[in-house]
């Protein structure tokens, strides 16, 4: 049974649900938890990207 049902997320955030890991994703689901790491530093890189072109600040 899963227990998160819904989730209101603000903006620029995000919730990963690891169904099949305890407190450790890292170890017992290493190769998603890398993915999920790696996509959320590409999207802060091109945020920063975006706000440094505009001249606003991050």
């Amino acid at each position: 049974m899963r227990l998160v049902q819904e989730v209101e997320v603000r903006c620029g955030k995000r919730m990963v649900v690891f169904d099949d890991s305890g407190h450790a994703p890292f170890l017992t689901e290493t190769v998603r938890f890398v993915e999920i790491l790696r996509g959320f530093g590409a999207d802060i890189a091109a945020a920063c990207r975006t706000s440094s072109a505009s001249g606003s600040a991050p």
